[in-house]
Parts: C-alpha cells; structure tokens; sequence
C-alpha cells in the first residue's frame, strides 16, 4: 500500500521509515511463499513417483514373485500411496462442495443485481463443477437406493424360502 502511495507521490518522512521498516517483512514472507511453494512441489513428484511405483510392483507381482527387495519396497510405498490417494479423493470432494457453494452464493448475489465482471466469471468457471458434483451425488443416491431395494427384496425371499412358500 505505501509502495502505490509512492507512486502517486513523494511519501511523508513517516511513511519513508514505515516503508523501510516493512519492506523488508515483505520480501521475506515472499520469499517464504516461494519456498514453500517449491517445496510442496517437490513433494507432490515424490508422492506422485511413489504411488506409480506401487502401480509398477503391483503390475509385475501379478506376472510372478517379487525379489526381496521389491517386496520390502512395495510394503513401504503401498499404506502411504494409499493415504496419499486418500487425502487427494478427500481434498477433491472439498473442493467440489466449495464450488458448489460458492455458486449458490454467487446465483443469490445475482438474484440481488448484476455481478462484478470478475463475480461473472467465476460463476462461469464454478458453475460447470458444481453441476458435475451434483450429477455424481445423483447417480451416488440412485444406485444407493436400488441397492437398498434389492438388500430388501434379498430379505423378502429369504423370508419367503423359511416359510416354504
């Protein structure tokens, strides 16, 4: 904020020494950022390579025995591939329901009168995953409900055999 104080004109000599006393914060916790941000990078391609790897050993256990070491390797990689695979299907569904949230907010905000350009086109980006989540949760309760009918009739005939009818 002091830097496009800046620009529109020479600063007080208190906002100079604020400025001075701040920008130096600022490049760190930027340079922080970053660092977090590569590090969370490398460490996506280490999950990424682990959990193919574990695709891999799997494809060659179903050809014949594993070595050794291949066995030991994929008892190490195959509990944390699959939390990594959790963790990921989990954070997909949250981002499914954000979206789908943040389009009811956005449609009721429109409802009120017109939308920023920028409200405009995340409606537009949200929409389309927000229908996908609730196409999914669908079919989820269709089949939901035609397995509990079919449990239900699977009880009904058992019935039926014990009777002898």
């Amino acid at each position: 904020m002091l830097e496009e104080l800046a620009e529109q004109g020479p600063l007080t000599v208190e906002q100079e020494a604020e400025l001075a006393e701040l920008q130096p914060k600022a490049q760190q916790k930027e340079q922080q950022k970053e660092q977090k941000k590569e590090r969370n990078a490398k460490n996506y391609q280490a999950r990424k390579a682990a959990v193919a790897r574990v695709v891999e050993l799997e494809a060659l256990k179903e050809q014949g025995p594993l070595t050794e070491e291949q066995e030991a390797e994929l008892a190490e990689l195959q509990p944390k591939a699959q939390q990594w695979q959790k963790k990921e299907k989990d954070a997909t569904a949250r981002k499914g329901k954000a979206a789908a949230a943040r389009v009811v907010e956005l449609e009721a905000l429109k409802e009120q009168g017109p939308l920023t350009v920028e409200q405009e086109a995340e409606l537009a980006e949200l929409r389309p995953k927000a229908q996908q989540k609730q196409k999914r949760k669908e079919y989820n309760a269709k089949h939901y409900q035609a397995r509990k009918a079919a449990a239900a009739r699977v009880v009904e005939l058992a019935a039926l055999k014990e009777r002898g009818c």
